[in-house]
């Protein structure tokens, strides 16, 4: 059983805020899944703090964010809630040319945009990194873990020079979601993905979750498919 998140404490007088156009509230049954609002949620809020440029946003980005991910957990329930948002109509998705799914919000914006690449045009949007620096390993430790001690500096560094930097990430992510935030735990989940092969859990695999996941980047490819050739 999960650890029981504490109870909100409420806003503070001063808090920042971000704006959400009215017309969502017009559509909440679409909402059919908590993934699905959190994803949506998580996108509205990023594009709110671009003033009028539109943002992008690739898979990788989304699973470098530690604090988004540690709702998701792992990555196949991120693909889900991904794939509901766009079936929903909320997010509009289409290939970067890599491989990689790629997002934004489904506004005139976006929707040019999506035409812009379909077309081979080259559109203006703004990279997660010009929204807010990714931290690195270090940076990411210091955040999550504790404080940044010499001996800890030196064991992140030869970890950095044995596995490459994202799985070193994406172990992180683990370990904050698992509230397993040491850096043994970290070298293990590492330790196993060298041996046994990259898997995306540091434990037994839920086959149904694993087979839903799978499901969701298969419908996701489908659906990328589809729209190239239309």
């Amino acid at each position: 059983m999960g650890k029981t998140q504490d109870p909100f404490s409420g806003f503070g007088a001063n808090e920042p805020t971000c704006q959400l156009p009215e017309v969502i509230f017009q559509h909440l049954g679409a909402f059919t899944e908590l993934g699905q609002t959190k994803i949506c949620l998580y996108f509205l809020w990023r594009q709110s703090h671009a003033d009028d440029k539109l943002v992008t946003l690739r898979r990788n980005d989304l699973l470098l964010d530690l604090d988004l991910m540690s709702n998701f957990g792992q990555p196949e329930e991120l693909d889900n809630a991904l794939l509901l948002a766009v079936q929903s109509g909320f997010i509009l998705a289409y290939d970067d040319g890599t491989g990689n799914p790629a997002y934004c919000v489904n506004t005139p914006q976006g929707k040019e945009f999506i035409r812009a690449v379909a077309e081979g045009r080259e559109m203006i949007s703004v990279s997660p990194a010009s929204i807010n620096k990714r931290p690195n390993i270090y940076e990411l430790y210091e955040q999550n873990f504790g404080l940044l001690t010499p001996m800890v500096g030196q064991i992140l560094a030869g970890l950095e020079s044995e596995y490459p930097p994202g799985w070193i990430v994406d172990a992180m992510a683990v370990g904050v979601k698992m509230n397993k935030k040491n850096l043994k735990y970290i070298e293990a989940i590492l330790k196993r993905w060298k041996e046994e092969g990259r898997g995306e859990k540091p434990v037994r695999p839920d086959p149904e979750k694993s087979s839903a996941g799978d499901e969701s980047r298969r419908k996701l490819e489908q659906f990328l498919g589809n729209r190239k050739h239309k």
